[in-house]
């Protein structure tokens, strides 16, 4: 029966279009009368009738028999209420159109879009930058979110998460990729498991922001998985130890600083059967690392000698319009390598930044919140990591720091509590190093007074990643390893110091023990961030050097 009732609405012709076709019958059918009984062109009456129904009535043409006249004036009547009619049935379908695809009701016909699930911070930088690339985009949230259809490109649809019927509205069969944004790990990966019974072949993204559940991801049939928490806590650590990393590291990731990082089908090249070491790129491009199809691994800063085949994708780092436009901001914060570090606020990103710094083991380690689950606060207090479990107000984050007013890590989701932190601890202690995270840039401008030595963004950087993993998987996957050196790659600084032999050296003069690329030089006289410099640039004192090796 309800195959019946579907069929039978796909059958059934609209209303709108039923008048249409009377109105045009009976436009045709008087004006063959009128030409007629006047004795006048086919065309000529038409015009007559037209005119005479819209109440136009130019009296260029007008009825001369008792006949034409009684059919005017039923013309009059008839013609005005039905034309009017018409003009009101139409406005209502295209108001309730657009109403429809405002409220994220109507169904999206599209091919090779990219389909975005929830909606928040994360989700908003990955639009923004697929928006960027001319993509068409259709956005699945459960909440009504009516500024987004009204985006260029870009549509919305109403409905769950895992929501069978949402989905095919959404295009789920013919669509290129599918993001999946959501803030609950346990959302995304049921969802997976919903998208592979609908679409066996679509490409799926997955935001997991813990990493133990990746895993399980990729059994559920993601494809790719970008860890936005991971990331910031890898973040927020390096902001102590290699603060100049984290400059080019976030900037890198928002193709902001004048460096991009790009997949290159060898197959769609003339490099296939040679070697690393003879192909040539463009100036300020080099090879940062290869994804090997027969082994299906990524092998960064692959050797010289390295034999490149059809099948592989080059992962090439390359110089942008935008480089080197980053004069006048303040360099980075100096190198804290050892003291008390207070972490504020408990989420999957401060729990990431804890984990590294307890690995680094030259920390002295404080968290503050009230919101510890027992099993991990019990889990690291065997780690030797201190819990201040109290609501954070000014007085316990003056207690927490009176004793150790060194190093604090803001690390709260919600922008307005970190800022408000932040100015609460920098009101304390005018002189403590803050690392703050701020996920919303539109909340930039609120955090620049706190005087924090280094604002972290972990939903800039994973949207970006998100959407770029469609185009450039293979390189996302090379910087988002990179942060957390789980493929063998790593990015440090280097200072060059009054006294080293680098100062006044060039930048081929820079030696490390293993395979190494300068990406970027931080000029300390004016803030300017150098990337991908020549082998010629010269080094001053005071420089940082920032470099991926082995």
């Amino acid at each position: 029966m309800e195959n019946e009732s579907e069929l039978k609405k796909k059958t059934e012709i609209p209303p709108v279009i039923r008048i249409l076709f009377i109105f045009l019958g009976m436009i045709l059918f008087v004006a063959f009368l009128y030409s007629k009984l006047e004795n006048i062109s086919f065309f000529d009456s038409i015009y007559w009738v037209i005119t005479t129904c819209s109440t136009v009535g130019y009296g260029d043409i007008s009825p001369k028999t008792v006949v034409a006249k009684v059919l005017t004036m039923v013309l009059m009547v008839s013609g005005v209420a039905l034309l009017g009619y018409l003009l009101s049935t139409m406005s209502d379908q295209i108001i309730t159109f657009n109403m429809r695809k405002m409220m994220g009701l109507s169904k999206v016909k599209a091919s090779e879009h990219i389909i975005l699930m929830g909606w928040n911070v994360v989700a908003r930088m990955a639009l923004d930058e697929l928006s960027k690339m001319g993509t068409e985009v259709v956005v699945i949230d459960n909440e009504q979110h009516p500024e987004v259809s009204s985006m260029v490109r870009t549509h919305f649809i109403l409905g769950s998460y895992h929501d069978e019927t949402a989905l095919k509205k959404a295009g789920i069969q013919t669509a290129k990729a599918i993001i999946l944004a959501m803030e609950s790990d346990s959302e995304v990966i049921l969802a997976i498991s919903v998208i592979r019974k609908i679409n066996r072949d679509i490409t799926i993204i997955g935001r997991i922001d813990d990493l133990y559940f990746a895993g399980v991801a990729r059994q559920a049939g993601c494809d790719r998985v970008v860890s936005p928490s991971e990331i910031g806590g890898n973040m927020l650590f390096s902001a102590l130890t290699e603060p100049a990393v984290v400059r080019w590291f976030s900037e890198a990731n928002v193709m902001n600083c004048g460096v991009d990082f790009i997949d290159v089908n060898v197959s769609d090249t003339a490099f296939a059967g040679k070697t690393i070491g003879e192909i040539q790129l463009d100036d300020n491009s080099v090879v940062a690392g290869i994804y090997k199809a027969a082994s299906r691994r990524i092998e960064a800063l692959p050797e010289r000698s390295m034999r490149i085949e059809n099948a592989d994708t080059l992962i090439v780092i390359t110089r942008n319009a935008n480089s080197n436009v980053n004069h006048q901001k303040k360099t980075s914060g100096k190198r804290i390598m050892n003291g008390h570090v207070l972490l504020v606020g408990w989420n999957p990103t401060v729990r990431s930044a804890v984990n590294e710094l307890h690995f680094s083991k030259r920390y002295e380690i404080s968290v503050l919140s009230d919101v510890v689950p027992v099993s991990e606060k019990e889990h690291y207090e065997q780690q030797g990591i201190t819990f201040i479990e109290k609501d954070i107000s000014k007085l316990s984050l003056k207690n927490a720091l009176e004793n150790h007013d060194d190093n604090v890590i803001v690390g709260i989701e919600d922008d307005s509590d970190a800022i408000l932190s932040s100015h609460i601890i920098k009101g304390l202690f005018e002189k403590i190093n803050i690392i703050v995270r701020v996920d919303d840039p539109v909340n930039n401008d609120a955090a620049e007074p706190i005087g924090a030595n280094t604002i972290i963004s972990p939903s800039v950087i994973g949207g970006h990643l998100l959407a770029h993993s469609i185009v450039n998987p293979f390189s996302v996957t090379l910087l988002m390893e990179a942060s957390t050196s789980t493929i063998g790659v790593d990015v440090s600084q280097c200072s060059i110091e009054s006294a080293s032999k680098l100062d006044g050296a060039k930048v081929s003069d820079f030696t490390f023990e293993k395979r190494f690329i300068v990406v970027a030089i931080e000029r300390i006289v004016d803030g300017t961030f150098l990337t991908m410099p020549s082998g010629d640039e010269i080094l001053h004192a005071g420089d940082t050097l920032v470099f991926l090796h082995l």
